[in-house]
């Protein structure tokens, strides 16, 4: 497991403009933003926003592939108690990996050091300890944080554990595997690379939320009738106004009045009446059209680099022509690239899982696509030629089972 070595940062590594490196010495701990709530406000942030959610959680997808390519691995049983397997608890890996890029597990062993149980822990509840160990408390950063809410664990090591911690009522607790790589930017504890498109995120966010303000609340009229002469909003023996009369004219060209059948008068000629002609009103028409297409191309261009910067090409959720999603070579391309891309994230799990249950080859398999093959090529291959094309094992004999 990366942890923080001996060697002190500098100041100039302390520098950092957006996630700043800080430590609360007297509580013992690594302080996550300047507010101790950067894994809520990324869970916050991701909510808001389907095109991040949606380009992690195909990235996640991609982590998984088909599971462990050791069918053995794959259907070892991580808890005797609900038979989960390897398999599935790699499933409720990936997304948090994708998310947050760490493998965060709670471990049980016995007393000789034996694995008896894995589960997963949720990362936001996590706190590094500068000592190396770990604290959880389901309140960072919120208004009714309390201390004493605060559980402390060891951090896991193999074999026989040299030192426990208790929970309130004296009873044994876990260690917590917590694992990433640590670099310049992931520094005291992961922080993903799309976060570096936080802005962008942030962006397409605001760009939703005013296409809503647009269709709620927005000034969006296309015209302006401006009505010329003097005390035109007087009435006269409880007649209307000659304003009121011109409004109660317009509405039946808005929609907003429909006769029974459903339809309305909006596209009639409207005619007025003036006393003169320097009466007569005047339209002032408005172009709305830019600024709605304006927001809908700038959306899907900021969704697009929102999509890069987690390694998904855009044309696989979608943002591309009709030429090119029907194109099977480029297709196949994008495809193969995020299979490639996922690959230090699969070697981060299969060394967690290597920890754990070091007797067993921990591979995950990948998706690969299949390019344009000649249908003549095709025709030869054989059944397992195909499938090894695809990633996945060879059929068994159905007479041997081999």
């Amino acid at each position: 497991m990366n942890v923080f070595g001996s060697k002190l940062p500098t100041f100039s590594e302390f520098v950092n403009r957006y996630v700043p490196r800080l430590m609360n010495k007297q509580e013992g701990t690594y302080q996550y933003g300047s507010n101790n709530r950067l894994p809520q406000e990324i869970i916050a942030m991701v909510g808001n926003n389907a095109a991040i959610l949606k380009a992690l959680r195909l990235r996640s997808k991609y982590i998984y592939a088909n599971g462990f390519q050791d069918e053995k691995a794959g259907n070892f049983i991580i808890d005797a108690e609900t038979g989960k397997t390897a398999n599935q608890l790699l499933k409720e890996i990936v997304f948090p990996k994708a998310l947050f890029g760490s493998v965060d597990l709670y471990v049980t062993k016995k007393i000789n050091g034996e694995v008896v149980k894995t589960e997963t822990l949720s990362h936001e509840l996590i706190r590094r300890r500068i000592d190396g160990d770990y604290e959880i408390n389901p309140y960072w950063g919120m208004p009714d944080f309390k201390k004493s809410d605060t559980l402390k664990y060891k951090a896991f090591t193999q074999g026989k554990p040299k030192e426990v911690f208790k929970d309130k009522k004296g009873n044994l607790l876990g260690e917590i595997i917590y694992y990433w790589n640590k670099d310049a930017i992931s520094f005291f504890y992961p922080i993903p690379d799309w976060f570096a498109g936080e802005m962008d995120v942030r962006t397409s966010s605001e760009l939703s939320a005013m296409d809503l303000e647009m269709a709620i609340n927005s000034f969006m009229t296309s015209a302006i009738l401006t009505l010329v002469g003097e005390n035109l909003d007087e009435s006269k023996d409880g007649e209307y106004s000659y304003v009121q009369q011109v409004t109660q004219l317009l509405t039946q060209f808005t929609g907003g009045k429909k006769n029974a059948d459903g339809t309305s008068d909006r596209m009639r000629m409207l005619l007025l009446t003036a006393p003169d002609k320097d009466s007569v009103p005047i339209l002032s028409q408005l172009a709305v059209d830019k600024l709605i297409s304006g927001s809908i191309e700038k959306r899907e261009a900021v969704d697009r680099l929102i999509a890069m910067n987690t390694g998904v090409n855009p044309v696989l959720l979608g943002y591309d022509a009709a030429t090119t999603l029907g194109n099977v070579q480029a297709l196949s391309n994008a495809k193969n690239m995020l299979s490639d891309n996922v690959i230090t994230d699969q070697e981060d799990i299969k060394q967690v899982f290597t920890m754990l249950y070091p007797n067993m080859d921990w591979t995950i398999s990948r998706l690969k696509a299949v390019g344009q093959i000649d249908a003549k090529v095709m025709e030869v291959l054989t059944d397992d030629e195909k499938r090894a094309l695809e990633g996945y094992k060879p059929l068994k004999n159905v007479s041997t089972n081999n």
